[in-house]
């Protein structure tokens, strides 16, 4: 019996020994496989078909992949948490260099979505001119999505999209920028100044989103605008929405005037509702010298009057250029409201806009005439009499009391005018510390640190402005641009006939008013540090480049047809 137990535990023993031998070698097998799927070379595929490759290799980008997606979550939730929500911009910038490098790397499809393009243009130019830009949906952790914001950033992923996927598009707008090279270089090299200014700011971060606000509504907007207005019809359809944009902001300035304050101050929904001091103080109403000052969908008066300056040129232009006496009698009626809608600003700057606009387009206007036709007495009346027409309305603005302080001023615009003189004398030390390239966008007005009697840091002049902002070199390339454009295109719209023969010419004859409207910008910017209207700076650069590109255009057409003598 004890030989039969012995010889059983025997059997099992050898048994059991045998299955591990077989696990073992079984498990052997399993990672001698898998090491030859590992390490086994990557599979050659013939041409034009894509290899595979080695699983090895497979397997460590998937690893990496996932492992890379965790550390990012951990990273952006960890940062995201305890970062103050001003920093959190900064956690933008992979995704925005990630999402330039995809656009760069998309194939080319041909013509660009023109009318698209288009309409987002006008759909920014809208909402800039006719919504406040204080109402605005407000999500935790995110900055204001304004109809600005949503519309500008639109824009610019509709045109960046465009401007990668169509060479075309691209040409388009470096042949129109090249009919005056300098001007575009000047402009690009202002960009290139705010990015510089960054490096330099003691507010790196809110120079930074003074930055990002600016690259939709200033800079997409330009070269937008180069590519729309290239095309015949388009720049007529953004006067028109200018024009109305301005009679619509009137009538609510008038209506406003009568209501003592911003009309829907009690009345904004919860969703657009924004807890700020800015806000606050932007839908308290406005006195000076006892009369209240209408500012409408802007958040400052002066704003507001600049706006309607700028717009009343291209009304004019429009009423002495249409031929039909019914759009007259509406033109006239537009002009009023304007007008009236300066005055309910209490704002110098509209009226010495309105003056800067009067006398420079009559002139050129007038020597059109003139020219076109020597008996035209009405053309012969201005050239002539134009130092007499200069001496009387400067006679007239002095001595009359209702222009005199419309446009000059009275006793309590004297209170601007020392606090400017004050942040001149301020600025000096100021401006030493960082000369070259300012202390980045929108920053001036904290560095310098004026305050006025109710205790807000403020700044009354744009000198001073984009000199603290942008430096020595941000203040001569911007005001060089303007300069230059206007003596560039300046003389070229004297040669201009005073009575457009087609359409096309009827368009280019804009420059007209354009350049107009950038000797105002120019004389207001003297004074108004507010920067609301600086999108439809850029959006007059890149109609000047545009219809100067499209006269050059007509003028090679008209030489190689014989029309003209070359």
């Amino acid at each position: 019996m004890k030989h039969k137990c012995v010889a059983a535990r025997t059997d099992s023993d050898k048994k059991g020994g045998q299955m591990i031998r077989q696990a073992m070698a079984s498990m052997v097998g399993i990672w001698k496989r898998a090491g030859q799927r590992l390490t086994a070379p990557p599979f050659v595929a013939l041409s034009p078909f894509r290899s595979k490759p080695a699983p090895i290799s497979s397997v460590l980008r998937k690893t990496f992949f996932f492992s890379f997606c965790v550390f990012l979550g951990v990273f952006y939730g960890f940062w995201g948490t305890v970062l103050p929500p001003a920093f959190i911009i900064l956690l933008i910038i992979p995704f925005l260099i990630f999402a330039l490098l995809v656009l760069w790397l998309l194939p080319d499809t041909g013509d660009a979505p023109e009318r698209t393009l288009k309409r987002l243009l006008l759909a920014f130019t809208a909402v800039t001119f006719l919504w406040p830009n204080y109402l605005a949906i407000v999500l935790p952790g995110l900055p204001w999505l304004s109809m600005r914001r949503i519309v500008g950033l639109a824009m610019v992923a509709v045109f960046l999209y465009s401007l990668s996927t169509s060479s075309k598009m691209r040409r388009e707008i470096v042949d129109a920028m090249n009919s005056i090279p300098l001007l575009w270089k000047l402009i690009v090299a202002f960009f290139v100044v705010q990015a510089i200014s960054i490096v330099f700011s003691i507010y790196p971060v809110l120079a930074y989103k003074h930055w990002f606000n600016s690259q939709y509504a200033w800079t997409t907007v330009f070269f937008l605008s180069v590519y729309v207005f290239m095309k015949p019809g388009h720049i007529s359809s953004w006067t028109k929405l200018i024009c109305w944009a301005a009679v619509i902001v009137s009538l609510i300035a008038i209506a406003e005037q009568r209501n003592q304050m911003v009309l829907w101050a009690n009345h904004i929904p919860s969703f657009f509702k924004i807890e700020d001091d800015a806000v606050d103080r932007i839908l308290r109403p406005n006195f000076r010298s006892g009369q209240y000052r209408s500012q409408a969908i802007f958040g400052v008066s002066l704003a507001m009057a600049e706006f309607l300056a700028l717009s009343f040129t291209l009304l004019l232009h429009k009423f002495l250029t249409t031929s039909k006496n019914s759009q007259k009698v509406y033109i006239i009626f537009a002009m009023i409201a304007i007008v009236a809608g300066i005055a309910m600003s209490r704002a110098r700057v509209g009226f010495v806009g309105l003056v800067v606009g009067l006398s420079l387009y009559f002139v050129v206007w007038g020597y059109r005439r003139y020219r076109d036709n020597k008996t035209d007495i009405i053309g012969a009346g201005l050239i002539y009499g134009y130092p007499a027409i200069l001496a009387v309305s400067t006679i007239l603005i002095l001595s009359v009391d209702a222009l005199r302080f419309r446009i000059l001023g009275g006793g309590g615009a004297q209170v601007s005018n020392d606090a400017r003189q004050i942040q001149f004398e301020m600025a000096p030390p100021v401006i030493m510390k960082s000369p070259i390239f300012g202390f980045g966008g929108g920053r001036g007005a904290d560095v310098l640190g004026y305050t006025n009697p109710a205790g807000e840091i403020t700044m009354d002049t744009y000198i001073l402005s984009i000199v603290l902002d942008y430096g020595i070199v941000g203040f001569l390339i911007f005001y060089g641009a303007i300069i230059y454009a206007l003596v560039r295109v300046g003389t070229v719209v004297f040669k201009l006939p005073s009575s457009p023969r087609d359409k096309d010419e009827e368009e280019i004859g804009y420059l007209l008013p354009l350049i107009v409207m950038l000797a105002q910008f120019l004389f207001i910017k003297t004074v108004l540090s507010q920067e609301e209207n600086h999108s439809i700076l850029f959006m007059i650069y890149g109609a000047i480049l545009a219809l100067f590109w499209r006269l050059k255009q007509r003028e090679s057409s008209a030489l190689s047809a014989g029309k003209l003598p070359g």
